[in-house]
């Protein structure tokens, strides 16, 4: 029966391991660098959570891999009518889920515990990702993987539009990185201001108005745009 079945849609099942399984592992990668970048914008540098996510993505994104070759090694196989190999591979692709099951319970819960502990993301996502990591990691693990595309998608829209909003805020009028270049004392320093510069001084203050920095004579102070 499992070499009939795998006779019978040899090709459809090749065309998915060597077609749908690597753009999916790589969509999942993907979306665990955004999501470990837009947590790992807010939590303090010993926390684990942006570290947990990109490493539970990864494991999902290489066992989906995997998948798709035990996949195509089974088609393949049921193609050249090599019953014992089919039989053989067929088992072992019928476990492969196990890891891939981890590494999305790992990545969904610390995004969630992230999210809840950094405001990265909304409440919402947050609290369900916890709830589906902990699916994830339990006997229904299987099951949840059919909520994981809601989840992932509302949550790459909220990434998407946070990202729009900062991008839209960074290059609105008035808001272009200054660069600067000044010397006081001994000392001369250079950076980047970004923000609406006042006076026509590149921090943003007028001469002699800022509170945190000592008197600088016009002499020593000089502007490189």
């Amino acid at each position: 029966m499992i070499f009939d079945y795998w006779h019978d849609h040899h090709a459809v099942q090749l065309v998915g391991a060597l077609v749908l399984a690597p753009y999916g592992a790589a969509l999942v990668l993907l979306f665990a660098v955004a999501l470990r970048n837009a947590i790992g914008a807010h939590e303090p540098e010993a926390a684990p959570y942006s570290a947990a996510v990109l490493a539970g993505g990864t494991i999902a994104a290489v066992r989906l891999t995997v998948t798709g070759v035990l996949d195509a090694a089974v088609a393949t196989s049921a193609s050249r009518d090599a019953r014992d190999v089919v039989y053989t591979l067929a088992q072992l692709q019928s476990y492969d889920w196990v890891p891939w099951v981890v590494g999305f319970g790992v990545m969904l819960l610390a995004a969630g515990l992230g999210g809840l502990r950094t405001a990265a993301l909304p409440k919402a996502l947050s609290w369900s990702g916890v709830l589906l990591g902990v699916l994830f990691l339990s006997p229904a693990g299987f099951f949840a993987a059919f909520v994981l595309p809601v989840w992932t998608s509302a949550t790459g829209v909220v990434l998407y539009r946070r990202n729009r909003g900062v991008s839209a805020s960074l290059t609105a009028p008035g808001w272009a990185g200054v660069n600067t270049k000044w010397r006081i004392g001994n000392v001369e320093a250079h950076g980047v201001r970004d923000g609406a510069c006042r006076g026509g001084s590149p921090s943003g203050y007028d001469d002699g108005e800022r509170p945190d920095a000592p008197a600088v004579s016009p002499e020593h102070h000089r502007t490189v745009s």
